[in-house]
């Protein structure tokens, strides 16, 4: 290894930094900066429905100005430790803006909700002026904000929505995040149309009751819509068989796996690590959000890989 020494007539101030590694700024895959407001306020629950209607519930509760303060106060957390990139879902397009304040990369995944296919393309069109307008305030400008799509989940996202939204971000050339095949819950929902996500639909008055269940794993359900790019993250993906893994390859996908998250606050024992090593499929860490982590810390989210994958290289890993 070369070092190289620089006299201090050329530098103003020299600093020391023994026994230090001096690292890049750490990329965030998927995150939710939002819900940084939740740190310890959500509590893991059981089902996972049951969590997700705390979120619903708590989330009505924010102003602007509460989702602003907690957008700044998540990547003030995240810079201390080792992130300043990130690739965050925004329900409120606020993340973009805040980002392009604090001097931070990222991608601002706008979040498109709708399961009645009937609101479809009135959803679509709002989210589709939102987008254009946003795209107007950067064109010309050196920003290290960009733009990207999410169509939240197949349990919450009309076969028209995703359609539309997938097609508008192929037109733009824009990246797609989608949540899929994360819970057992959502697997059975799309095998047979049944389960807590129906019934959480049901009493948020958000069932299409013209829906049929696609009897398909949540991937090849995608597959079939014809929704899936090598723009497409796949954000958790712990459930899978070896065709989903062939369609997962053939599509050039790639997979976020957020390790605190997904094993730690739900206690899962699934991931798509393995098999993504053994096929071949890129993926990246990411640490949710503080909804469902009590950490926005790429150190922490590392530990906690190399715990449960001993025997993967510490240089790998980073």
């Amino acid at each position: 290894k070369e070092i190289i020494t620089a006299s201090t007539e050329q530098v103003e101030k020299l600093i020391s930094l023994q026994d230090s590694l001096i690292l890049p700024g750490f990329v965030n895959s998927h995150t939710h900066l939002e819900l940084s407001c939740f740190k310890g306020v959500i509590k893991r629950k059981r089902p996972f429905s049951k969590w997700v209607r705390e979120i619903i519930e708590a989330k009505k509760k924010l102003s602007e100005r509460d989702c602003e303060t907690s957008i700044r106060d998540g990547i003030l957390e995240s810079l201390r430790g080792g992130i300043t990139s990130f690739g965050d879902i925004t329900g409120t397009g606020l993340s973009l803006k805040v980002m392009e304040r604090m001097g931070v990369r990222g991608i601002a995944f706008h979040e498109l909700i709708g399961f009645k296919e009937e609101d479809a393309r009135r959803i679509f069109a709002a989210f589709m002026k939102r987008i254009i307008m946003y795209q107007k305030k950067l064109a010309g400008l050196e920003s290290t904000v960009g733009i990207g799509v999410s169509p939240h989940s197949p349990y919450s996202v009309s076969p028209e929505l995703f359609k539309l939204s997938c097609g508008f971000a192929g037109r733009l050339n824009l990246p797609v995040s989608i949540h899929l095949s994360e819970t057992e819950e959502e697997v059975r929902f799309l095998k047979n149309g049944n389960g807590p996500l129906k019934k959480l639909l049901l009493d948020l008055g958000s069932f299409d009751r013209g829906w049929n269940p696609p009897g398909l794993s949540p991937l090849r359900y995608l597959h079939s819509l014809k929704v899936l790019s090598p723009r497409t993250s796949i954000v958790h993906f712990n459930f899978f068989d070896e065709e989903d893994l062939r369609v997962a390859k053939k599509s050039n996908i790639k997979i976020i796996y957020c390790p605190k998250s997904n094993n730690k606050w739900f206690r899962r024992k699934d991931s798509p690590v393995t098999a993504c090593l053994k096929n071949s499929i890129p993926f990246s860490i990411g640490t949710d959000s503080l909804a469902s982590n009590d950490s926005l810390n790429m150190f922490d989210e590392m530990r906690m890989f190399k715990s449960l994958y001993p025997l993967f290289p510490a240089k790998k890993i980073l």
